[in-house]
């Protein structure tokens, strides 16, 4: 980060309060599904969704960093959380929350249908070892609802109150409350 007054200098941040590394599959290729959650008291959340350079499926990998607590304030565990996408499907839009749940629209190529999908791990998910059943349609592609998510153009998630608003190309907006 530059400095505001003097670009050559860096800007001292202050000291460094936490570092993690995460590895990424190595074979991946990445698409433009590189998501950074806002920081809450507890933790930060990253969801990254890879392709590949041939039909192997798609990877999507969730990792919840834990931020240092003050006082008694619960901490939460560090984990990565990977889970399989099909070859002929795409992620777009896609949001995290610091505790790691996520929201994304998916495209399906084969049928050119986009259908919300989410990603949210059972409390005592992140200390096993499984995520098959933490991936989900939240709203299928065709939803009773007076639009398709294929009119998506943009997206905003709140964690806490499982309320995701769907912006339309039209420029229409809807807010669903997901519990």
């Amino acid at each position: 980060m530059l400095h505001p007054t003097n670009p050559a200098e860096p800007l001292d941040l202050g000291p460094l309060v936490s570092q993690y590394e995460q590895p990424l599959r190595h074979d991946s290729q990445f698409q433009d599904i590189i998501r950074v959650s806002a920081p809450s008291a507890a933790s930060i959340s990253a969801l990254v969704i890879c392709s590949f350079h041939d039909t192997s499926p798609r990877v999507g990998q969730v990792t919840r960093f834990p931020l240092p607590s003050r006082g008694r304030a619960p901490r939460l565990p560090g984990a990565t959380r990977y889970f399989n996408m099909p070859s002929h499907v795409s992620a777009q839009l896609a949001l995290v929350g610091p505790a790691g749940r996520a929201v994304w629209v998916e495209h399906d190529w084969e049928t050119q249908k986009k259908r919300v999908m989410r990603f949210q791990m059972r409390k005592d998910g992140w200390e096993g070892q499984g995520a098959s059943d933490a991936v989900s349609a939240l709203l299928p592609t065709d939803a009773a609802l007076p639009f398709l998510p294929d009119t998506a153009h943009s997206l905003a998630f709140d964690e806490v109150t499982g309320r995701v608003c769907i912006g339309l190309f039209n420029g229409e907006i809807y807010v669903m409350d997901f519990v």
